[in-house]
């Protein structure tokens, strides 16, 4: 039985707890054991664990390698720096280098020792923007979590859910990412995410969405890349399916989506802000017009003033 840190934390704060000591931590312990429902927790065999294992220390040297090149990068910009002193940060990342390809190699094989993980790791690189490198660190994450989590659930894990913040009229905060999961997880989804969002057409029309019509920045853009990437990756292993770009987002499903909105907000509009009611034939009519001017206006600037609405009175009724 593994009880989440935090949760524990949170529930020796509720019980008004301001002394920590052995005897009370087992006593807070015991109390959340008898009073919240705990879920029995089962270990991830061994192969899932050396994966995961292998996919964290390169991780790691990854970001050790990073931190070199840095180094080596800060001391060229001087003529004061001893040449040894170059050849030995040179040296230390061919060194780092040779030992990720060693460490990725000994993944491969890992993985090839299992038919069903081998399956996956073809699956996962027969998509646009994820290679052998991208499959171990997934696939490292992802093997040791529960069979039966659904998608939403490996998105929560991944701290890529947005919670909301909203309380009253006053209260109205910014969705923001949680980041309360596995950061390792976030970390392999990232560069996957960039790939496709460049060299994918359907990952990069829906890219091109947000930023376009839905007015998100770029990085925020990309995290929504990286959770909808997830949710497709629980699909295809889930399924045992081959990549369909289609599925993830059809450019198509666009004029649709935003044709069906505008209608929506046109008859809500003129109901609740100019006193009459429009049609649903007329809100469609300008749903269409918008969505042919440059694949689609903003509607609080094409038909939010009341002279506009009311040149819509000879196909309105009234309430």
């Amino acid at each position: 039985m593994v009880i989440n840190p935090k949760a524990a934390k949170r529930f020796a704060e509720a019980l008004h707890t301001r002394t920590k000591t052995d005897a009370v931590d087992a006593a807070v312990l015991a109390q959340f054991a008898l009073r919240m429902p705990v879920t029995p927790w089962q270990r991830p065999d061994d192969l899932a664990l050396a994966i995961r294992a292998c996919a964290r220390r390169i991780a790691a040297l990854n970001q050790l390698r990073t931190q070199t090149k840095d180094q080596l990068h800060a001391v060229q910009q001087t003529a004061t720096t001893p040449d040894f002193l170059i050849a030995n940060l040179q040296h230390s990342i061919q060194f780092i280098a040779a030992q990720i390809e060693h460490l990725r190699r000994q993944a491969l094989d890992l993985i090839a020792t299992d038919e069903a993980l081998q399956q996956s790791c073809e699956l996962l690189i027969s998509s646009t923007g994820i290679a052998a490198a991208s499959a171990i660190q997934l696939l490292g994450e992802l093997l040791v979590l529960p069979d039966d989590m659904q998608a939403k659930q490996w998105v929560a894990m991944a701290g890529l859910d947005p919670p909301q913040l909203l309380s009253g009229s006053s209260v109205s905060m910014k969705p923001r990412l949680s980041k309360a999961g596995i950061r390792y997880l976030r970390i392999a989804l990232y560069m996957p995410a960039l790939s496709a969002a460049r060299h994918d057409p359907n990952v990069r029309a829906f890219y091109r969405h947000l930023i376009e019509t839905r007015g998100l920045k770029k990085i925020h853009a990309l995290c929504a890349v990286m959770r909808k990437l997830l949710l497709a990756i629980h699909a295809w292993l889930r399924r045992n399916a081959p990549v369909v770009g289609g599925r993830f987002y059809s450019p198509a499903d666009f004029g649709q989506s935003f044709q069906g909105f505008i209608e929506g907000w046109l008859i809500h509009r003129c109901r609740l802000h100019h006193g009459f009611s429009v049609s649903v034939q007329c809100g469609r009519l300008f749903a269409r017009l918008s969505v042919r001017k440059k694949g689609g206006i903003s509607p609080s600037r094409a038909w939010s003033s009341p002279a506009r609405c009311r040149a819509l009175l000879p196909l309105v009724k009234h309430p």
